[in-house]
């Protein structure tokens, strides 16, 4: 092969073996989830009468190569809530994957920006009991698939420690909801009613996380 041929190729491909791979770095979080002030209801916890909300916690660990993240999270959470007319208990789970990007330019030269989009699957199950006469139990399942584009913002604390701070921009969940009321006086055909939602808005708009580099 004439020097007109391979030479340009050998230009091309020698910067692929003259530089060096960016390292992985791995990072696990604690997140913690809140809804603000008349937030639609989501998929975590209904609304509460205050207005601010504090929802499930879940850890994550991320892995970084250059600019490019990717982040797997679990998350569980059982609680009760009382509300004027029942008293509600939920159990979720919820498994969460995000690939996402750092921008290059940090904020105030300390903070750094990240901006992706995430997927995730869950499961919800909800029993409302009565707390009024004329009311009966009602038992609750709901699993789905949310889908949703967020931003980080990373603020150091200590050379490994950092504050997360992640704000939904857009999001989507698609969901299966089965109800099953105890009420006697229905037919048994009657006491259970399954149904599809899509809705918008529908995952967590606001979190903040506490982060560790390892």
């Amino acid at each position: 092969m004439k020097s007109y041929l391979w030479l340009p190729l050998l230009c091309l491909i020698s910067p692929l073996f003259g530089q060096d791979t960016p390292a992985r770095t791995y990072e696990a979080r604690v997140y913690g989830s809140a809804y603000v002030l008349n937030s639609r209801w989501h998929t975590y916890w209904p609304r509460s009468p205050k207005g601010f909300d504090v929802g499930p916690f879940s850890l994550a660990l991320s892995t970084a190569k250059g600019a490019k993240v990717q982040e797997l999270e679990l998350g569980y959470y059982g609680g009760e809530n009382d509300l004027p007319e029942y008293t509600q208990q939920l159990r979720q789970v919820h498994l969460r994957y995000e690939y996402g990007v750092y921008i290059r330019k940090k904020i105030l030269e300390e903070v750094r920006l990240r901006v992706g989009g995430a997927w995730q699957v869950f499961y919800q199950h909800r029993e409302e009991m009565p707390t009024t006469i004329g009311r009966f139990r009602n038992d609750r399942n709901r699993v789905g698939l949310g889908m949703d584009f967020v931003s980080h913002f990373e603020v150091p604390l200590r050379p490994r420690l950092f504050l997360d701070l992640s704000v939904g921009l857009v999001n989507f969940t698609y969901a299966l909801n089965r109800s099953y009321s105890h009420n006697p006086g229905l037919p048994e055909q009657q006491r259970t009613l399954t149904n599809f939602e899509i809705d918008w808005l529908g995952l967590r708009q606001l979190r903040l996380g506490l982060g560790y580099r390892l």
